[in-house]
C-alpha cells in the first residue's frame, strides 16, 4: 500500500514529467512562401515530437512587415519558440521580432504561437500596396482573351478548379460545352500549375497585373499568361490561352 509520502512524490514526479514534455502548436503563415520553402519549413518543425505545426496563407497582421514569432508565455513555450526561431533562422528566415501574446488582431492561446515569414528581397510594404491597387481576390472567375473557344475559369479556394470551353459545332450548328475539372497550386506567389486528369501536362501560368485604358476609364486587374507552348488541336492546347479578370476604374 503506498505512503503518503510516496504518493506525493509519485504526483510531483507526474507533474514533473508533464511540465517537461509540455506540447505547442505552432501557426506557420506562408502566404509569401513558396511551396518548396513551406515543406522545408514544415520538415524542418516536425522533427521535434513536442511540436504541432499548422500552416496557413492568412493574412499578415498591419504591423508584421517582417519575420516574427508572436506567442502566449506558457509552461515550456519560451524555450520551444527559442528552438522554433533557431530552426526557421537556419532555413533563411532569420527572426527579426518576437512578440507577447498579441500583434494587431492576431493573438494565440497558451502552448500556441504564430510564426510569419517573408522571402529573403521580398517588401511586404510592397505587396501590401499592389494588392490594394488590384483589390481583385486571387479565387474568382476569369474569363479567357484571345483564345480559340470561348472559355472561362473558376478557381476555388478549395485547391480545385473547373474549366468550361464553348465549341461551336459545324454540323450541329450549336455550341458544344467541355468542362474540365482538377487541381491548382501556387509557386512564388505568381505562378500558378494547373492539373486535370483530362490533360497529359501540367498547364503553368504567370499572374501578372495589367492596366488598359477604355472609353470611360480604365480596366485593371489580373491576367493569368500561359508559360509554354504546346501543339495546337489537344483538348489542353485549345484552352491554354490567357484569362483576365478586372474592374473598372474611373
Amino acid at each position: 500500500m503506498m505512503t503518503k509520502l510516496k504518493r506525493v512524490i509519485f504526483l510531483l514526479a507526474i507533474i514533473l514529467l508533464q511540465g517537461c514534455s509540455s506540447h505547442n502548436t505552432v501557426h506557420v503563415y506562408a502566404k509569401y512562401l513558396s511551396e518548396e520553402q513551406e515543406q522545408q519549413v514544415v520538415e524542418s518543425l516536425s522533427v521535434n515530437e513536442n511540436l504541432t505545426v499548422e500552416v496557413n496563407r492568412l493574412e499578415f497582421p498591419s504591423t508584421v512587415n517582417d519575420n516574427t514569432l508572436i506567442y502566449a508565455p506558457s509552461r515550456g513555450t519560451d524555450k520551444a519558440a527559442i528552438e522554433v526561431m533557431e530552426q526557421v533562422s537556419s532555413l533563411g528566415f532569420p527572426i527579426g521580432a518576437t512578440g507577447l501574446m498579441l500583434a494587431n488582431n492576431h493573438s494565440f492561446s497558451a502552448n500556441n504561437m504564430g510564426i510569419y515569414l517573408v522571402p529573403a528581397g521580398l517588401s511586404i510594404t510592397n505587396e501590401r500596396a499592389r494588392a490594394g491597387k488590384y483589390n481583385i481576390p486571387l479565387y474568382s472567375e476569369y474569363g479567357a482573351r484571345n483564345c480559340e473557344n470561348t472559355a472561362t475559369l473558376e478557381i476555388k479556394e478549395s485547391g480545385n478548379f473547373v474549366l468550361n470551353e464553348e465549341v461551336w459545332d459545324k454540323n450541329k450548328q450549336d455550341y458544344q460545352q467541355n468542362q474540365y475539372r482538377g487541381t491548382w497550386s501556387i509557386e512564388d506567389n505568381q505562378y500558378l500549375l494547373f492539373r486535370s486528369p483530362a490533360w497529359q501536362q501540367v498547364l503553368y501560368f504567370h499572374r501578372q497585373t495589367f492596366e488598359r485604358d477604355i472609353e470611360n476609364g480604365k480596366l485593371q486587374g489580373y491576367q493569368l499568361i500561359p508559360m509554354t507552348k504546346y501543339n495546337k488541336g489537344s483538348n489542353y492546347a485549345r484552352v491554354y490561352c490567357t484569362y483576365e479578370i478586372s474592374q473598372v476604374m474611373e
